[in-house]
This record gives structure tokens, sequence and C-alpha cells, in this order.
């Protein structure tokens, strides 16, 4: 049999981490940005807002976008478990703010070969993330390739479901990335690494940090309520209602779940600590950090509030989730 398999120093390619990014309706927007100075505005000032996130967080990796029409490449030439969260959390934080400016995004994410310098970038792993959007992520959403999670020099031992919190498994056997998660946990993590108080004083301020995730999905709940009363009123674009914001709605329904069930250990509590400890090299005792539990709990009815009413959301188009 064939060994079709390329070392990674074949023809100068080396291995990165590559993620290409579709923004839903980027196109039309840009289209009308000719004639509208608001449009314009607010599309340059989304793509300022992810290459300062780009070069604010992942200084070490030289982590580099490329942005054309409505798509967006990012690039990392390091594979490593460090990078790897690093890049999740900047498709993450782009994925969330998009949602402020009225686009979703869908995209993918593998590690593979890749050939960048001087403002040039191409490689198989170009191709197959690109491939991987067009035919497998269907709804918002950025997939993972399955096989950069088996990777040894990103999880070793394939351990990559006690190590990564945000990595979901769709209906459909995919990974993806639980962009809401990273929201929820990023939110958490800026209070706490902004004040420049005490840990037991900083704690106080993070205790504020539930409120501020409340309104993040009710702003995230509205952009699905508005995109789908869209789709309604458009009969070319009710097939969007069931092939690409149902499942957004069930994604969005299962984020609030997952850091709301359980008030004495919600998860984000466990991936703060670790990703504190992993940024700053220091401990928070259990003790200090039950100070803000009060206040999760406080917010945890109000984040159930933010739940979609699928059946009535989708009156006509429902399908019972089973």
């Amino acid at each position: 049999m064939e060994n079709n398999t390329i070392p990674a120093t074949t023809n100068c390619y080396s291995d990165h981490i590559i993620v290409f990014l579709d923004v839903l309706g980027f196109s039309d927007a840009t289209k009308k940005s000719a004639f509208d100075e608001r449009i314009y505005a607010k599309i340059n000032k989304l793509l300022e807002e992810l290459k300062e996130t780009v070069d604010t967080r992942t200084k070490d990796f030289h982590v580099r976008i490329c942005s054309f029409s409505d798509s967006i490449y990012i690039s990392c030439p390091t594979v490593s478990e460090q990078s790897f969260n690093e890049v999740c959390w900047i498709i993450s934080e782009f994925c969330f703010k998009t949602i402020s400016y009225g686009f979703f995004v869908r995209g993918a994410l593998t590690v593979g070969h890749c050939q960048e310098k001087a403002g040039i970038m191409f490689g198989p792993a170009c191709v197959r993330a690109c491939e991987l959007e067009h035919s497998l992520a269907l709804w918002p959403r950025c997939i993972i390739d399955p096989t950069s999670l088996t990777r040894s020099d990103i999880y070793p031992d394939n351990s990559w479901e006690e190590r990564n919190h945000y990595v979901l498994i769709g209906n459909d056997g995919l990974p993806y990335l639980d962009y809401l998660g990273y929201a929820f946990v990023s939110y958490f993590m800026r209070s706490l690494l902004k004040s420049k108080r005490s840990i037991p004083e900083a704690l106080e301020d993070l205790a504020l940090a539930p409120k501020i995730v409340c309104i993040a999905l009710e702003e995230h709940k509205n952009a699905i309520y508005q995109a789908v009363q869209e789709a309604r009123q458009n009969s070319e674009k009710t097939t969007l209602l069931l092939t690409k914001y149902y499942p957004l709605a069930l994604y969005h329904n299962l984020a609030i779940r997952r850091f709301s069930h359980n008030e004495n250990d919600p998860t984000y509590i466990k991936k703060l600590l670790e990703y504190y400890e992993y940024i700053t090299g220091e401990k928070i005792t259990k003790i200090k950090i039950q100070k803000i539990l009060p206040s999760m709990t406080k917010y945890r009815d109000k984040w159930q509030e933010q739940l979609i009413d699928l059946k009535n959301l989708f009156s006509g188009f429902y399908v019972a989730n089973t």
C-alpha cells in the first residue's frame, strides 16, 4: 500500500495550527458598506478587534491572521497544548464578539502542513480547514479536526477530554468549540487578573462577573431570535431555521445548562482555577473561591431565564430534541 504520509519538513512545510472562519452575512454587509458609512465602520472595527485580540493574547506564538471578503485564516507555527488553547481563546472571543455586530461565525480548526512567510500562506492544512468548514461545520460553530485532538504534541496520551473542558461533541459526532464556555471563563479571568488588589479583595470584584455573563447571554439569545425572525420573513431562507439556527439555539441552551446546573461545583470554577494557576503560577484555595459562590448562585436563576423556548421560537418547524 502506498504511503501518503508527508514528513513535516517536506518542501519546506512545517506543522501549523490553521483556522478557517467564514463570517456569515459579511459579504452582503461589505457590498452595502460602499454606500453606508455605518456598515463600513462596523466591519472595520470588527476586523480591528480581531487583530487586537491576536496581537495581545498570543505574542509568544506569532499567531497571524489573514482576511479576504468574508473569509479569515488564523495560523500559528507553534503546535503545543498551550498554543492550541490560546488559538481556541482567540476563536471564541471572535465568535462571541461578532454577535454584537450582527454576524455569526462558522469555521474549522486543523493542524497540519503549511508554509508561511513574507505574507504568503499556503499548504494542505489551509485547504483542509476550508474543506471542513464548507462540508461539515453546517451551522454557526467552529469544528475541530478530530485528528488534531489525537496529536501527542497537543494532548499527550490522547487526554483531551480530561484537559480541555471546552471541546464539545455534536450529535453528528464532530468536536466543536464551546465559545460561550470560553466567554464565561474569560469574563471571570479578566475580573481577577485586572485587579491590582489582594486575591481575597479581587475575588469580591470577581463576584460581579456573573452579572456580565448574564448580559452577554441575553445578547446572544437576542441575536438568535432576530436571525430566526428574519429567516421567517424571507421564504428563501426558511430552510435555515432547522439547518442553521435550530442547532445554534440548542447549543445556546446546552452552554447555559453546563455552566449553571450545579451551584456547588460548576464547571467554570474548575477551569477558572486551572487557568488562573496557569497564567499566574499562583494557587487559589477552595476556601477563597467559595467567596464568589453566593453571587454565582444568585445569578444562576437569571442565567436560566436566558434559555431559549425552542418550541415557541421554531413553531411550525420544531423537532423535539431527543
